[in-house]
């Protein structure tokens, strides 16, 4: 399927079909386009620059349309918008236009004018990487290209920087790395006998325009690498950086992660130094201090107190 956005029209859609000897072109218009099986409180994350942070962070959305093509441009829409909080501000440029917008299943394709190379390089990466995350938030979206002019965006190394799913992207609500220089960082999984914590140490590609404590949370979700190490984190957990200031890295704990923090189905002190001894072995971070959907976590069951800030600690 193939949609096409032009002022906010669709236009009509010219195909070939050969039939034997003889080539004919029909007419097509979106009449019967597929309707989405999802919740009846369906909505779309937008993706702004907090202005403090200076960081991608989601705003939901609710979706009013039914139909594929109309909530991909009711989410165009919202990109173009302001955000409602305050502390929000949107990438998109009054000068960038979105000239069309092609789906094809489950990818889409968003073509965008040639004022998007006027921007900054760290305003070009913001911006690609606010519409992939905000597209990829879409249940029907699983990967997003951004062309200019229907040319591809080349990456810094030449090659095309083509399909982007979210799992390209780092965080939930962190912006995507374009990989440019390469970093040791040593992380801090437990060993197999669950009763202790082990360094392992890696080097990773990263780009150094984005927080390297971005990567360290990635690398520990992504698991160890050793035979003599085990993973404490899902793929999927709810972890994110926010922020770090004067030495205290901020990271925020998703519901469900604390729920098994407290009711044991991760070991809770293995989990949090995990985490803070992984990010502590930055020379940036003195000490973790954990929130949950961005505010302080006080009414968490564990045995540990959440409410205070971590230091690195042997397990």
């Amino acid at each position: 399927m193939k949609l096409i956005k032009d002022k906010m029209t669709f236009f009509v859609v010219l195909f070939a079909v050969i039939v034997t000897s003889f080539s004919m072109v029909f007419l097509v218009t979106h009449r019967n386009v597929e309707k989405i099986n999802t919740t009846d409180s369906r909505t779309v994350k937008v993706y702004y620059k907090n202005i403090a942070t200076g960081l991608l962070e989601p705003e939901e959305k609710k979706l009013n349309s039914t139909k594929k093509e109309d909530i991909i441009l009711e989410t165009l829409d919202y990109l173009e918008k302001p955000p409602t909080k305050e502390q929000l501000t949107k990438v998109t440029s009054e000068n960038i236009e979105f000239n069309n917008v092609y789906l094809d299943k489950s990818n889409i394709t968003v073509d965008i004018s040639n004022e998007f190379y006027d921007l900054k390089d760290g305003d070009r990466l913001m911006f690609t990487s606010s519409v992939f995350s905000t597209f990829t938030s879409l249940d029907f979206i699983e990967k997003v290209k951004i062309t200019v002019e229907g040319k591809e965006i080349l990456k810094s190394n030449g090659k095309e920087l083509g399909f982007m799913s979210k799992y390209n992207i780092v965080t939930d609500n962190q912006i995507m790395p374009e990989p440019l220089n390469y970093e040791k960082v040593k992380l801090y999984f437990v060993d197999t006998s669950m009763k202790k914590l082990e360094a392992e140490e890696r080097i990773i590609e990263v780009n150094p325009n984005q927080p390297i404590e971005n990567y360290v949370i990635q690398q520990l979700l992504e698991g160890p690498q050793r035979s003599t190490s085990v993973a404490l984190f899902s793929s999927d957990s709810k972890i994110s950086f926010l922020r770090t200031v004067d030495g205290v890295c901020y990271v925020d704990l998703g519901k469900d992660m604390l729920q098994k923090l407290s009711l044991g189905t991760i070991n809770e002190t293995l989990a949090i130094y995990s985490i803070v001894n992984s990010l502590c072995a930055l020379e940036s971070v003195d000490k973790v201090k954990f929130l949950s959907d961005g505010k302080k976590i006080e009414d968490y069951k564990g045995t540990l107190d959440l409410s205070n800030a971590f230091v690195s600690k042997t397990i």
